[in-house]
This record gives C-alpha cells, structure tokens and sequence, in this order.
C-alpha cells in the first residue's frame, strides 16, 4: 500500500464540503438560513419547518409510525442518505437538541438499561452516549455530502485557559456532545443580533461565545445577514468564496490544481474498496483453479509480493484483469 503522499492537498472549494454549525436563539432564523443551502434535506427533530417548504424527514413521526425509537429512525435515515440514489448535497439535522436526546432515549432503553447520571462506572456510559452520538456524524462527514448541525443557545459556564469559570454562549446540547459538535464542525456560525437588532452572522470567537472557522482568510467581522434568510446566505456564500479565492492565492493553488483534485475525486468514486478488490482475486483464483501457494508464486514473479494485500491498488486491479484472461 502507497502511503506517502506525493504532493500538498489542495483546500476544498466547496461550501458543501465543509461541516457547519449554526446556533442561535430560537426563532431568529436558523433554520430558514439552512434552507437556502442548495439541494438541502433535512432530518427533523423539532417543528421549526411548518412555515418553509423543504424537502424533510420527520423523525418522530417517522418513528410513530414504524414503532422503532427516534434514534432507530436516525440511524436508517442517515445510511440510507450517504448511499445515495437521491440529488441532495446537504444533510441539514435540526435541532441537535432534541437529536442528542433520542440518542439518549435510545441508549438507556436499549444498551445502558439506566440513565449515566445514575451509574457509577466512572464516566464509561456517559462515553458509550457519546461515541453512539458521533456515529451518524462521522459517518455523515466521511461521505461525500456536506453537514448542517442546528441548535438553539443557552449560556453555560466553562473553564478558560487559565483555569477560570465563565459564562459563555454556547449551543445549547448537552454534555460532551456539545464539545465534539464545537470541536468537530469545520465553521460555527453565531447567528445573533446586534444593540440595533440587526441580525448577524458571527464566525470568529470572542469571550463572550464560541463560533470559529477553518478558513485562515475568513472576514474577521460579522457578516450581515440582511432581512431575509435568501439575503443571509446571499452574504454568507459570498464572504466563504472571497476567503477561498484569497486563500488559494495566498497558498498559490492555480486552476489547475483545483482540476486535477477533482478528478482525482471522480476517479476515486469509481473504485471499489481494496479489501473487495481483494475478495474478488481470491475468488477468481478460485474459479481458475489457481490454489494459495501457486498465487502466492505468480505474485512474487510478477510484482515481488507473495500476499495480495501487499499490491498497490494499481497491481491489484491489474492483476484481476490478468486472472480473468486465464478463465
């Protein structure tokens, strides 16, 4: 297996492959802001869609329905969105919330049988919560769709650097889960209001609240967002794309570097796994009436391995190609 990589990475383009958080108080336009992100679907946890017309998936009704648990639902939701066979771009979750509480639901009825403020196992079944909750998360960022977490905000105190509790703004789930969505999510839009009652969209952290970005050449300053969810995005797509053109300038990417990473991307979709590329020369082998050692000879002769898992994917491909031609 090739490992060392042969050149620099080049930063992602697209708003749709970035994580992002958005927390705010309730009703200040949160979700109405995440429809406007193009070919969204949302997994609804909370009635704030009622007024929009959006492409969503009412977990709890869902849930009713089939007689499984929210978190039951969820779960299916999410494997079945990252397969694909569908047009949307954007896994919206809204709110985080009430999701974490699903998750909790689902945890204590089916894996703790007891809430983990009850048990003392030295903090394991708070982990179990927690490592069940990043899950869909994780598997989520690892597609090739984008994620928009909502939540509301509530203040909470936290410990600084320098070992003093303060109060901050912060989104309002609970636990360790709040710090995995914070730590995690690529940028945390703050969507706020100014003394004017100017709405606004915070993306740098003060002592006051947490927001951030991973984007060195984001604007510093609040982003407006207008009067309207349409005028919020409007703003905010256009503040991401001037940051990355001034960030692939200042890193020196060119065009064509941007062309040869996308389909570099494309190409790699269309491959399958290595381990099944693996199961299919065994198998061929197999059916060629090629037994493990011989393979294991034809392998040393041809590419100096004697195991399958010591090609590069390139060999491997090559040499199932060659196997077939014997059959």
């Amino acid at each position: 297996m090739e490992l060392i990589p042969e050149q620099k990475t080049v930063p992602a383009q697209n708003l749709n492959e970035y994580s992002i958080l958005v927390f705010g108080q309730p009703g200040i336009g949160k979700t109405s802001f995440a429809a406007q992100f193009p070919n969204s679907m949302f997994a609804l946890t909370e009635t704030g869609t009622k007024a929009m017309s959006v492409y969503e998936t009412d977990i709890a009704q869902r849930a009713k329905m089939s007689g499984k648990m929210e978190w039951e639902v969820f779960m299916e939701l999410v494997e079945e969105f990252i397969k694909g066979n569908h047009d949307f771009e954007t896994f919206v979750i809204d709110t985080e919330d009430k999701l974490y509480e699903y998750c909790m639901d689902y945890m204590i009825e089916k894996k703790l049988k007891d809430h983990p403020g009850n048990v003392s196992d030295f903090g394991k079944s708070w982990r179990m919560v927690t490592k069940e909750f990043e899950k869909p998360h994780d598997m989520i960022k690892s597609s090739e769709y984008g994620l928009i977490s909502i939540s509301h905000s509530k203040y909470k105190e936290v410990e600084n650097a320098k070992g003093k509790k303060v109060d901050r703004v912060r989104p309002a789930i609970s636990g360790s889960s709040a710090d995995y969505l914070i730590n995690d999510a690529d940028i945390i839009i703050f969507y706020d209001v100014d003394k004017d009652d100017n709405r606004l969209l915070r993306v740098n952290s003060t002592r006051e609240f947490d927001a951030k970005q991973r984007i060195s050449t984001f604007p510093n300053e609040p982003i407006p967002a207008g009067n309207s969810a349409e005028e919020a995005f409007e703003n905010f797509k256009s503040a991401f794309d001037e940051a990355i053109e001034e960030l692939n300038r200042k890193l020196g990417v060119t065009e064509e570097d941007i062309k040869n990473h996308y389909e570099k991307i494309e190409e790699q979709k269309d491959k399958i796994p290595f381990e099944e590329l693996r199961k299919k020369i065994v198998n061929t082998c197999k059916q060629v009436g090629i037994d493990k050692e011989t393979n294991s000879d034809m392998l040393e002769e041809e590419y100096g391995v004697r195991n399958i898992g010591e090609l590069t994917y390139n060999q491997a491909e090559e040499y199932l190609e060659k196997l077939k031609e014997e059959n």
